[in-house]
């Protein structure tokens, strides 16, 4: 059975107790190899104790958790230092990495997954390990340069439209590209509240039960489009319409941002119709997304993806986004209005926003088509076409 190990970018640890895209589709994959143990795992991730506890429940995947102290940032400004001053360039940018090289040339997986971070961090790895060893995880817009082509032979890209970016843009003649489509852990979106207990999620919240929800659910920062979508809400005029936002700059990290404070800004002069929660655990997300009436998602830059979609499609929502990357590969024009990122996106997303809320017959089958839509991205079929790019190879 083939050993594959799976390197999270180091920042949020593994099981995802903090969220995060890619933890999340780290731990899904975790999660369905215990059920059908296709492949062993390894999983290199930060460390954290509550994670590292919630670890041993797994059988078939070892996870190896790295401690950063003081040291690591010591080293890593001593490294830009070397490189900006006397352009000496050290094998590895940070500890986390070297210290991950060290571990796998103990383990000698069959397979390596570069699930972001350092890109550049993976040089030594692929040269030790071998190219056709190390497999590049795509979840944003990145385009390859001479340096990831002399890494990375094979990618796994998160949409179509990424993998033709990539392969578009590189010069890497024994290049492999593979796409792989997200996933959530539909379980824990398939639940469903009752009415009671949507009134009393929106009475907390500060809304009205007969009020028209538009929710935004994703990180506070500028390409999401999370200002364009406020004054979009402002130009609706109606009172009864709502938007909910939730999320934060960094997931559930505690940071803030000089966007963040702008965002803020502009809901306080917005009165009563927009509410912010702020970072929420992944787990309850699901009574946030049926407390609300559509989903609005806005983003200004190329998506690779977005989970989002795929949780708003689950809780049957209609979907405003915009024509972003891969993000026209996981909705279809049956659940989604779909707009272009222009200078006439406030207003259109404002009209769209509007059209659903009159159109009743229209906003039903928006709905129900959503609910059709979600079933082709579940855990299963994202682990076994993860797995099969192995096979394949």
């Amino acid at each position: 059975m083939k050993t594959i190990c799976l390197i999270s970018p180091g920042v949020l640890p593994i099981p995802n107790i903090y969220g995060g895209a890619i933890e999340t589709l780290i731990t899904n994959f975790i999660k369905q190899n215990e059920i059908y143990h296709k492949v062993n795992l390894i999983v290199i991730s930060v460390y954290n104790s509550k994670a590292k506890k919630l670890s041993r429940k797994f059988r078939y995947t070892k996870i190896f958790y790295i401690k950063k102290y003081w040291l690591d940032r010591v080293y890593s400004a001593i490294v830009r230092r070397l490189k900006k001053y006397f352009n000496i360039v050290l094998p590895f940018q940070t500890l986390y990495y070297y210290k991950t090289y060290l571990y796998l040339k103990k383990v000698n997986p069959h397979y390596i997954i570069a699930e972001g971070g350092n890109y550049g961090d993976f040089k030594k790895i692929s040269k030790y390990f071998g190219k056709e060893k190390v497999y590049l995880h795509i979840h944003h817009h990145l385009l390859p340069n001479r340096s990831l082509d002399n890494i990375f032979d094979n990618t796994i890209s998160v949409s179509h439209f990424i993998s033709k970016e990539w392969s578009n843009n590189s010069i890497n003649v024994n290049l492999k590209s593979y796409t792989v489509y997200n996933c959530i852990d539909e379980e824990k979106f398939n639940k469903r509240i009752s009415v009671k207990e949507r009134n009393r999620i929106r009475q907390k919240l500060g809304i009205h039960s007969d009020d028209f929800v538009v929710i935004f659910c994703g990180r506070i920062i500028e390409v999401k489009g999370v200002k364009e979508l406020i004054h979009a809400i402002n130009l609706t005029k109606d009172s009864h319409i709502k938007l909910l936002i939730i999320g934060s700059p960094n997931f559930a990290l505690n940071t803030k941002s000089d966007y963040l404070t702008e965002v803020t800004q502009l809901i306080k002069d917005a009165g009563e119709r927009i509410k912010f929660t702020g970072y929420v655990p992944n787990e309850q997300l699901y009574k946030y997304y049926q407390s609300a009436d559509i989903q609005v998602v806005p983003s200004l830059w190329e998506e690779a993806a977005g989970l989002v979609l795929i949780e708003g499609m689950i809780s049957g929502l209609p979907l405003i986004i915009t024509k972003s990357g891969g993000m026209i590969e996981y909705v279809s024009t049956l659940c989604s209005i779909q707009l272009g990122k222009d200078g006439q996106l406030v207003d259109n997303i404002a009209q769209s926003i509007l059209k659903l809320y009159c159109d009743n017959e229209l906003y039903q089958s928006m709905s129900k088509e959503s609910l059709k839509q979600a079933k082709k991205f579940s855990k299963h079929k994202f682990y076994l076409d993860l797995v099969n790019v192995f096979r394949e190879d």
